[in-house]
Parts: C-alpha cells; sequence; structure tokens
C-alpha cells in the first residue's frame, strides 16, 4: 500500500516537471505592445517579434538596428517571415516574425522600420532593448 502511494507521488511529481520544462523552451513573444521597452532575457532563450503589417501593399518590417550582429549578444535564426491572418482573403493583414537567439550576456537594441523597401522613409517604427543575462 505504501510503496503504491510513493509510485503514485513520484509519477505526478515526474508529470510536474516535465510540464513546466516544457516552458523554458517557449520563446519570449514581443509585439507592437512592447514598443520602447527593455526586456530580460537568458542565454539561449529565443526572441519572436511580431508585427502587424500588409505585405500586399509593399510595405515590410525590416530590420534597421543592428546593421550587423556581430560581436553581439544575439544571432538572427530567420527575419521577415510573413503569415496572413486569415489565407483566405487575399490582400489582408498579416503578421511579420523576426525571431533571434540569445547567445551571450550583453545589450542591445532591436530596430525596425515599416516601409517599402524602395523608400528611404518609414511610416512606422518599433524598438526594443534586449539585456541578456
Amino acid at each position: 500500500m505504501r510503496r503504491g502511494r510513493l509510485m503514485v507521488g513520484l509519477s505526478a511529481l515526474f508529470a510536474v516537471a516535465i510540464a513546466l520544462s516544457g516552458c523554458w523552451f517557449l520563446p519570449i513573444t514581443l509585439d507592437e505592445a512592447a514598443d520602447g521597452s527593455a526586456r530580460s532575457v537568458e542565454v539561449g532563450d529565443t526572441i519572436d517579434i511580431r508585427l502587424t503589417g500588409n505585405a500586399s501593399t509593399g510595405y515590410q518590417w525590416i530590420r534597421v538596428e543592428p546593421e550587423s550582429f556581430e560581436g553581439t549578444p544575439l544571432e538572427a535564426i530567420e527575419e521577415g517571415e510573413y503569415k496572413l491572418e486569415d489565407p483566405e482573403v487575399c490582400g489582408g493583414p498579416g503578421v511579420f516574425t523576426s525571431r533571434y537567439r540569445a547567445v551571450a550576456p550583453g545589450t542591445i537594441t532591436l530596430g525596425f522600420a515599416y516601409q517599402r523597401p524602395w523608400e528611404e522613409e518609414s511610416i512606422d517604427e518599433f524598438s526594443v532593448i534586449i539585456w541578456v543575462q
């Protein structure tokens, strides 16, 4: 009887540990609400920047800062992936996603401009300071 309870307790503890460990693998997602903020992350964390826009207008979110990730605490995994909110709506709005990995301690500003690549002026901007511990 006692051994049975111990096994049930250990099984429950193991299940909780597995469930909680999955949380560490989820990306940190930042959107327009994070504009102008500073965020603290850990080395190894993945950061998703998700900004709404409409690629059918020619506009896209383009990273303008930093120019290069050489010597910075982040590395780019993928930048500028675009997905329509509703694939059934031709020309509808969607989300631009850029994904980064924290690789070393330090501080970096990620800055984006919402613009057409052939134009110099942006119609919107987004920036966030990332502090990697």
